[in-house]
């Protein structure tokens, strides 16, 4: 399945920089599996990223944007709910914070995807035939399960099926790309993040045979994916 996908601006977030966000030179893939998931998920179905084409020049541009350094606890909602309090609120002003955030401009990908199922049949059907029938049909219409992004919500990603071969695509890069250390996934049960060494051939990000591993921080930063 091939699935092209772009917007004006994008930010897959370094997770070693911590507060100040720089993205990576090229998306993530995490951030590919989460725009696929975004249109069309199922919890039967688990989607893997096999290749990412990179189809445009990388740009970067720095931008200083207007975040908060606090927000409220679930615990403090847990309290209010508890107590039926009304008056929890957040004085954006009292925590206003500038940041920079190094993002990507006018991406340009071919995301090349594959699924597993865990389920042969649901509710009669045959589950294969029923994901390529209704993600075909939802990357014809532009319906999606959820709105997808490039890393931050405000990032919209436009979306459609790529109806050409895979030796029709054409990228502006030539020969080796080394990348370097790149988010590659998420350990959920231990909130540690999965790092592969990303090296881009002709444009093309291959991930079907990576070596992966975890990367512990000192500091853990959620990496944007």
């Amino acid at each position: 399945m091939l699935i092209e996908v772009w917007g004006e601006w994008a930010c897959f977030t370094r997770p070693e920089f911590g507060a100040e966000r720089v993205s990576y030179d090229v998306m993530t893939p995490s951030a590919a599996r989460g725009i696929v998931e975004s249109i069309y998920w199922h919890p039967n179905v688990q989607w893997i990223i096999d290749r990412i084409f990179v189809l445009n020049p990388i740009k970067k541009i720095n931008i200083k944007r207007n975040e908060v350094s606090e927000k409220i606890s679930s615990r403090s909602i847990q309290a209010a709910i508890r107590s039926h309090r009304t008056d929890l609120s957040l004085n954006p002003e009292a925590f206003r914070q500038q940041r920079n955030t190094l993002l990507l401009k006018d991406v340009h990908y071919i995301i090349d995807a594959h699924f597993t199922t865990s389920v042969e049949v649901d509710h009669g059907v045959n589950m294969a035939g029923k994901v390529m029938s209704i993600l075909n049909r939802r990357l014809r219409q532009g319906g999606c399960h959820s709105e997808p992004y490039f890393g931050f919500k405000e990032f919209a990603a436009n979306f459609q099926a790529y109806e050409g071969k895979i030796s029709d695509i054409q990228t502006p890069f030539e020969g080796i790309t080394e990348l370097g250390l790149m988010h590659y996934d998420r350990d959920y049960r231990t909130n540690t993040p999965i790092m592969f060494n990303a090296v881009m051939i002709n444009g093309c990000l291959d991930l079907r045979n990576v070596q992966t591993f975890r990367l512990e921080l000192q500091k853990e930063v959620s990496a944007c994916s």
